[in-house]
């Protein structure tokens, strides 16, 4: 018997949090870490909504600005249909199968680059981002809307690092411009690190009792292992020198300067 895939679809699953007292103190939590990050920062609100998925498959809002989806899940449904077949006596079976992969991100947020063939540089970033209430460590989860509002309120100014790059180098093959992209999220990660090493002591104060540091330590060391996160030593360094916001001022104002800094203690170490 032989078979061949005749076709293969997947696509991202958002799985709901069922239980309703659980999904309105995740969303209570999150509403409470947004005001206190924009009001310490004094950065811009980004957000038009938070919103708690009650389905797996939900309308992705079109208006200006970002909705914040609460789930308890994220996943990745794959669907194929396959024939077993002979050849002498012909017959042909069809069976679909289907899958589900849980994939770990427990906060996303994207932006893309598209460069035009006439050189014209374009961000085109998601309306939305999705946040788990659900991780292997607590820690993770907790940290999600203090990481994901950093990043998101700080990402046009990495952006506008990046233009600034790419006009002013020789960038043109698509592994150059992927390797200013890829330096420059390792800045904004390790700002965003340093911010989140300041802000989660206060912020986790108000909810739990002696929140246990050896969680805070498997969390930082899990992300010491990722190549995007390889300034993240340095990045709480200097949060912890300068002040936060004086890093956060520093990076909306003058970018460069601030991975000068990143840079320069990191060849120190």
């Amino acid at each position: 018997m032989r078979w061949k895939l005749d076709n293969f679809k997947h696509r991202l699953v958002f799985v709901p949090e069922t239980r309703d007292e659980y999904a309105a103190l995740h969303k209570n939590y999150c509403t409470d870490v947004i005001d206190f990050i924009l009001n310490e920062t004094r950065l811009d609100n980004p957000y038009t909504q938070i919103k708690i998925l009650q389905d797996e498959d939900p309308d992705i809002p079109e208006n200006p600005g970002i909705t914040v989806f609460l789930v308890h899940n994220l996943a990745r449904e794959y669907r194929g249909t396959y024939s077993f077949f002979n050849e002498t006596p012909k017959k042909e079976v069809k069976i679909s199968l289907r899958g589900t992969q849980y994939i770990g991100e427990i906060g996303s947020y994207s932006s893309m680059l598209e460069i035009k063939k006439d050189g014209t540089i374009k961000f085109v970033r998601n309306n939305y981002t999705i946040w788990q209430n659900s991780a292997q460590l607590p820690y993770n989860a907790l940290i999600v809307p203090i990481e994901e509002t950093l990043h998101i309120a700080l990402r046009p100014h990495t952006e506008r690092a990046i233009r600034h790059e790419l006009k002013s180098s020789a960038a043109v093959k698509t592994n150059d411009v992927e390797q200013i992209v890829e330096q420059w999220v390792a800045v904004e990660e390790a700002l965003v690190g340093g911010l989140v090493n300041v802000f989660f002591p206060q912020i986790v104060s108000r909810y739990f009792d002696n929140f246990p540091l050896v969680e805070i330590e498997r969390g930082l060391e899990s992300k010491l292992r990722i190549k995007k996160y390889r300034h993240l030593l340095e990045g709480i360094r200097m949060v912890d020198n300068t002040g936060y916001q004086a890093a956060v001022d520093l990076y909306t104002r003058n970018p460069n300067k601030l991975r000068e800094m990143l840079i320069k203690a990191r060849n120190k170490s």
